[in-house]
């Protein structure tokens, strides 16, 4: 089938739910680039969404999974242990930021490890409500649709959605107004923390602390401008939750 009729093809038959930007058939990566079906190369500048990050088809990730497959390719966890799923998590421990975080599950997908950690966040604290950041982006399953608020579209004509989700600004000083209007006295590097302020007001006004499960965040702002938070902020939404007995969830 040439490459017109396969894209044809696709257009037909494959499901209309994700948009993309291109109608090309890839048939092959190799480190930063893909080739077309039609023999066209480009560079990947997405690089999987940040999966292949290392480039496609990098040899010795090609490799390990080659040996993998010829091992045990499903081994369901709820079954028994694996011993690769183990070594990973004996790689990881040492590089945990504290050692209280020793525990660990691998999911499929981001939307998956979220959800699951609403679940969790939920089970352990006995509280309902979820506190999002305006512009973050956290998947586009049922659960996550409520969460995400980083564009309109990712939840629009699926309502009602879940319950208990409440969002405050993410700190994004390049589009604050009170920088903006500050003289120089606000930037990035001397956040006015207002942000913080209205984490504050929404803990009084509309979810209680002791309604509160968790407050979720993307350490860095993901699809509502790929924004890394001022200096300090992190450690004073870390004190905020450990003093008002909420869990932060960091996403990614």
């Amino acid at each position: 089938m040439s490459a017109s009729a396969l894209a044809q093809f696709g257009t037909k038959h494959v499901a209309r739910g994700i948009g993309r930007l291109s109608t090309e058939v890839i048939e092959s990566g190799s480190g930063s680039y893909v080739t077309m079906v039609g023999g066209r190369k480009m560079l990947d500048f997405t690089t999987g969404i940040g999966v292949a990050n290392l480039g496609h088809c990098h040899p010795a990730v090609t490799k390990a999974a080659q040996s993998q497959a010829g091992k045990l390719v499903h081994g369901q966890v709820n079954i028994a242990f694996q011993k690769p799923y183990l070594d990973l998590i004996q790689s990881l421990l040492p590089l945990m930021p504290h050692k209280s975080l020793d525990t660990f599950f691998f999911w499929n997908s981001g939307a998956e490890a979220v959800e699951a950690a609403v679940k969790l966040a939920r089970h352990a604290t006995k509280k309902q409500n979820i506190i999002v950041m305006q512009g973050s982006y956290h998947g586009r399953t049922f659960g996550t649709m409520a969460m995400t608020r980083s564009k309109t579209v990712y939840g629009e004509g699926f309502a009602p959605l879940m319950p208990g989700v409440f969002s405050v600004p993410f700190p994004y000083c390049a589009q604050c107004s009170i920088a903006k209007h500050s003289k120089g006295e606000y930037s990035y590097g001397n956040c006015c923390m207002d942000p913080l302020l209205q984490l504050d007001l929404l803990l009084k006004r509309e979810t209680a602390p002791s309604d509160t499960a968790a407050i979720f965040i993307e350490p860095v702002l993901g699809e509502g401008g790929y924004v890394p938070p001022p200096p300090q902020y992190l450690a004073r939404l870390r004190e905020i939750c450990d003093k008002k007995n909420i869990l932060l969830v960091a996403d990614e």
